[in-house]
């Protein structure tokens, strides 16, 4: 995912070259469309400079179809157990009762494509323990931003699947099943909210978290709210 988080330092340049791309084209347009020239050819050369890619987007072209048909990469040895290594580890992570799936074949193979993409970037025939590290290191923030479990602190790839942690997950389920268990008592089949709350503290889920799970169940449509704060399943 995309974010646009406030930063001072990249608003400024981000700033500074959108303003300078709309200055170096009317300098361009003033030229074309005025007579009397008040800026010269050599004030539009200058506001292009500034705007200018440092590398031009044929050479580019050209570099990446060079590379796409000529250079066809061989992982080392030493890039093969960079990689095995990364993964082991994180497998091991789910090897505990109940922990989540924190990585798949199929984000190995990720691995190995970006490994070879930055030898085929370098024009290199070989997959080094470099380009091994680069692709971890591109995967693992990739990772820690799409699926990465804070609150647990550990990686939870279903995240992806169903846009919940297993964290949530399970808290989904306990409150689901406080309930249904209040509602089976309750003589008008309602569960009262701050009973909901007191006993899912009681089972280890904080107040806050609590009242967070309970509206996301009611928008969901899987819990429906009756008068005076009385909540029964859909």
């Amino acid at each position: 995912s995309i974010e646009d988080k406030p930063e001072t330092k990249k608003d400024t340049e981000m700033a500074e070259h959108i303003l300078r791309l709309h200055y170096a084209g009317e300098i361009g347009m003033h030229r074309q469309r005025k007579e009397n020239e008040k800026y010269s050819a050599e004030d539009e050369e200058i506001a292009m400079k500034c705007v200018e890619p440092e590398i031009q987007p044929k050479i580019l072209r050209k570099y990446i179809a060079y590379s796409k048909r000529t250079v066809f990469p061989v992982i080392t040895k030493e890039a093969e157990t960079a990689l095995k290594d990364y993964y082991l580890n994180l497998r091991k992570q789910g090897e505990a009762e109940n922990a989540p799936v924190p990585i798949t074949p199929r984000q190995l193979e990720a691995f190995v494509r970006l490994s070879e993409a930055s030898a085929k970037m370098r024009l290199s025939n070989e997959v080094t323990r470099e380009d091994a590290d680069r692709a971890i290191r591109i995967m693992d923030y990739c990772m820690r931003r799409v699926y990465y479990d804070y609150e647990a602190d550990r990686f939870d790839v279903d995240v992806v699947a169903t846009g919940m942690t297993h964290s949530q997950r399970e808290r989904h389920v306990t409150i689901v099943d406080i309930i249904r268990e209040l509602s089976s008592k309750s003589p008008d089949g309602g569960a009262d909210y701050a009973e909901i709350v007191e006993r899912a503290k009681d089972e280890g889920i904080p107040d806050d978290k609590a009242e967070k799970t309970i509206e996301k169940l009611k928008r969901e449509g899987r819990i429906f709210e009756r008068r005076n704060n009385r909540y029964t399943l859909v």
